[in-house]
């Protein structure tokens, strides 16, 4: 895990056994045999009750290669923060995660969001190598957030036989208990099992020293109850009112018979790192401030004074619930003047960001809470923690936030990842204010790219041309310039100002070639829809050589850009199985990376084109109603101007397989969607959607009126969309006989000299179409070169064509582009622990992959691949 996850690790620590601890012979067989059996144990019983005891004497016995993974609940907790402790947890064993670890967050944001998260962490589980696993969750009562507790409801149901769950909590958990229970699958733990009887309690007064012949009147006074018991033990009172069940009770009870007691520097130790949520030697010096705090923080640890300890050394140390609880009311009692000192310096060590920013805004400090922020946050959006960083926007008052511009940047930049373009605006204009305020014109100039980016894709592209042209002339050679041409490409492409594309995509390529460690290049992706107006192509793969020669160029969103721009200019050339190894990749990436909805949106309309023209119609429907599914669920104002690209994806996903049905659906979304803040190119979607549905209904003759004027305005737009008019529009008067206007308007395109890098687009069509075009009676209309293109336009569509050229590199013995990865680097010689780190995957997962490798290839040994794969290579130039 990395550390933008910000999870703490005592709380994926089990509390260690202390030495102390009576043993409990059938409590603790009760446990063991739930705990080797069955698929949910729950420990449910009020504060105080042991619940925590008895899972530390367990787990610290366990046999040999059981994997524990201990995550104690928190209040702060939710779905982000409760998969990044998980995983953290999980981490030691080397699940063979088919996503990143890091990427669970990710996959929240899918359409199945929790459920998909869930199939994860199930499935790693399920191909783990061992022979029994626990998840231990503790506290669970902490937690309020009913997510979470589906989270867990879903691992339980379909969790693998070698796996178990285990819930210790204060109340019953929202779960489906009942349900397990008459299964037999559901192991209980509740008071009567965890009170303390009076033989045990007779051992604990034994170990202490103490008379044993009050144990009778003990078990009566306190009814068995752990908390009561261990208060009255170490006051060395065996009588008297001290273990009421009520938690005003206790809290008089410690105040009188605990607190009162300790030395004053101990109880004003205690008070003052109450604060904390775990205690450390060097933290708790920081916190309290008193030259003997190392010293009292060992005697802490050493009498335990109602303490657990997280770690054999001692080293870090949790206070229990209920001595915490007590401690910081009546540090708000006695001590509130020093509160808000107390919760700064806490603030000042703490990894959890969140918890930081908290401490800070209670402490009255908003002002380094916003600083904290500002620097600490942005990580947090790649790591997906979004979530998070939303929690602490809410925790800072407005005119806060306005005096922090670079908050503002950060709620833009978290604005932009999800597309809320109108929130973008808002939050960048107020970033932009702030930065000309306080005279930091770099930054300055950065919010006003984004500012211009949004009021581009809210409807308002006048003012946006004003302000990137404006830009244009201002900004320097380097990573921002690059910026601004990322998005002078689509504002051009949204005016259909065809010829402004490519220069400044030559602009994008220069500025990042400059720029080449800058983290920019993650950020420009979602290039592919431009990628096959005439001269881009060579661009794209100047680009893709750059990227991929970053030392950074592993699996993340540009290798996934890459390697869908190289799909792109595959199926543009028609070579499916290139473009297929390419999806290939890029799916692999994606799903590693927990499929980010920026990045599938690219990946579906590629996989729904290649398979269209492959005719794989499952396939392609699949695409295109996910595309429709993904656009529903966009703010409202990507809608708006967005809606008619979305769209138009599905609709030639649906027309290449002769899905009649889904087309007719598009069309009316399309009509449906038209709106005053839609790009230039809407229209012609539309005009597109009316033609398809006109020869379907048998109308060539509206169908062809239609389509013309499609074809011939943008024929490069949005993966060739004036080639795919125009290609129906011929087919259109081709149904009405008239092939000399047919051939006319085939002719321009087929003696077009992009025409081989678009030749997918026209694929697109369908093979009714394409066969139809290739066996017309064409005489001498055409030349015998344009009947033989559209000829093999017709073979590639069937998939009868001869292998490309470029098929001759395919990877051998059926390898997919991931494995040959793998065995490049096996090659070199390094080891799975070296190309696991390399390739961002994990251990377990390079294994399978060389297992998988050996056994395509036929081979016995690293060094017979070796060989083989440098015997291959050779072949191959």
């Amino acid at each position: 895990m990395t550390a933008d996850l910000t999870f703490a690790r005592t709380r994926i620590q089990p509390p260690r056994l202390r030495a102390d601890l009576i043993g409990r012979p059938d409590l603790d067989a009760g446990l063991q045999a739930a705990l080797g059996e069955r698929r949910l144990t729950l420990v449910v019983a009020p504060a105080g009750w042991g619940k925590t005891s008895a899972l530390a004497r367990q787990v610290s016995s366990l046999p040999s290669g059981t994997a524990l993974a201990w995550l104690s609940a928190d209040p702060s907790d939710d779905l982000p923060r409760v998969l990044a402790g998980l995983a953290a947890a999980l981490a030691p064993f080397d699940l063979p995660w088919r996503v990143a670890p890091d990427a669970l967050v990710t996959l929240l944001q899918s359409e199945r969001g929790l459920r998909a998260a869930a199939d994860e962490i199930v499935n790693a589980l399920a191909d783990a190598e061992v022979r029994r696993g626990l998840i231990v969750v503790d506290d669970a009562h902490r937690w309020s957030e009913p997510r979470l507790f589906e989270l867990m409801a879903a691992v339980v149901e379909h969790l693998p036989p070698a796996w178990g769950v285990v819930i210790s909590s204060r109340t019953e958990p929202p779960l489906p208990i009942a349900r397990w229970r008459a299964r037999g699958e559901l192991a209980e733990f509740r008071q009567p099992a965890l009170r303390f009887g009076t033989g045990e309690i007779r051992d604990l007064l034994q170990s202490r020293g103490l008379a044993v012949d009050g144990a009778e009147e003990l078990e009566r006074r306190t009814e068995g109850w752990a908390v009561g018991l261990r208060l009255m033990v170490s006051t060395g009172r065996t009588a008297g009112p001290g273990a009421q069940r009520s938690q005003r009770d206790v809290f008089d009870y410690l105040a009188e018979e605990v607190l009162a007691g300790m030395a004053p520097d101990l109880r004003l130790f205690l008070l003052r790192c109450s604060v904390l949520p775990e205690l450390a030697s060097d933290r708790c010096a920081h916190v309290s401030a008193m030259p003997s705090a190392r010293g009292l923080f060992v005697q802490l640890e050493r009498e335990s004074l109602f303490v657990t300890a997280l770690d054999e050394a001692g080293s870090t140390l949790r206070l229990h619930d209920l001595f915490r609880d007590f401690l910081q009311e009546r540090l708000s009692r006695d001590l509130s003047n020093e509160l808000p000192g107390l919760l700064e310096r806490a603030a000042e060590h703490e990894p959890d960001l969140l918890q930081a920013v908290t401490w800070l805004v209670r402490a009255g400090a908003v002002d380094r809470a916003a600083e904290e922020l500002a620097r600490r946050g942005p990580p947090l959006i790649a790591a997906g923690r979004r979530a998070d960083l939303s929690k602490m926007f809410a925790l800072l008052p407005p005119p806060t936030i306005a005096a922090h511009p670079d908050v503002s940047l950060l709620q833009g930049q978290c604005a932009f990842q999800v597309f809320d373009f109108e929130e973008l605006l808002r939050a960048m204009t107020e970033a932009r204010r702030g930065y000309v305020a306080a005279g930091r014109e770099p930054m300055a100039t950065l919010a006003d790219v984004m500012v211009n980016a949004a009021l581009m894709n809210v409807g308002r592209a006048a003012e946006a041309r004003i302000g990137f042209d404006a830009l244009r002339d201002r900004v320097p050679p380097g990573p921002l310039r690059a910026l601004v041409a990322y998005f002078l490409m689509y504002q051009a492409d949204m005016e259909l100002r065809v010829d402004d594309i490519v220069p400044e995509l030559a602009q994008l390529v220069a500025n990042l070639e400059r720029a080449f460690d800058s983290p920019l290049w993650e950020q420009l992706t979602f290039l592919s829809v431009l990628a096959l107006y005439p001269g881009a192509p060579a661009l794209f793969e100047r680009h893709g050589r750059l990227a991929a020669a970053r030392r950074d160029f592993r699996a993340g969103p540009l290798r996934v850009a890459v390697n869908h721009l190289r799909a792109t200019l595959a199926f543009g050339r028609g070579d499916l199985v290139r473009a297929r190894e390419h999806l290939a990749s890029a799916d692999e990436d994606i799903e590693w990376l927990g499929r980010p909805s920026a990045l599938q949106e690219e990946n579906d309309a590629l996989h729904g084109f290649v398979a269209g023209v492959s005719g794989d119609s499952g396939a392609a429907s699949e695409a295109a109603e996910r595309a429709l599914v993904r656009l529903r669920r966009t703010p409202h104002a990507y809608r708006r101007v967005h809606s008619d690209s979305s769209l138009s994806h599905a609709l030639r996903c649906f027309w290449a397989v002769e899905d009649a049905d889904g087309v007719r659906r598009v069309r009316a979304d399309l009509h449906a969607a038209a709106n005053a803040a839609e790009w230039g190119t809407a229209p012609w979607f539309r005009a597109l959607a009316d033609g398809m549905v006109a020869l379907l209904d048998g109308d060539a003759a509206s169908a062809e009126r239609t389509l013309l004027p499609a074809a011939a305005a943008n024929p490069w737009t949005n993966f060739g969309l004036g080639v795919l008019a125009r290609v129906l529009a011929a087919e259109a008067q081709r149904r009405q006989g008239r092939l000399d206007a047919s051939a006319s308007t085939l002719r321009d395109l087929l003696r077009d000299p992009h025409l081989p890098q678009v030749v997918g687009c026209a694929l697109l069509a369908g093979g009714t179409v394409v066969r139809g075009l290739a066996g017309a009676a064409w005489g001498r209309r055409l030349e015998a070169s344009d009947v033989a293109e559209l000829a093999r336009w017709a073979s590639l569509q069937s998939g009868r064509a001869p292998p490309p050229a470029a098929e001759a590199n395919a990877l051998p013995a059926g390898l997919s582009a991931r494995e040959a990865e793998v065995l490049e680097l096996v090659a070199k010689g390094q080891s799975n622990k070296v190309i696991a780190r390399d390739l961002s995957l994990s251990l377990f997962t390079v294994k399978r992959h060389v297992a998988n490798i050996l056994a395509k290839t036929e081979l016995a040994s690293r060094t017979e691949l070796a060989a083989w794969w440098v015997a291959q290579q050779r072949g191959a130039r």
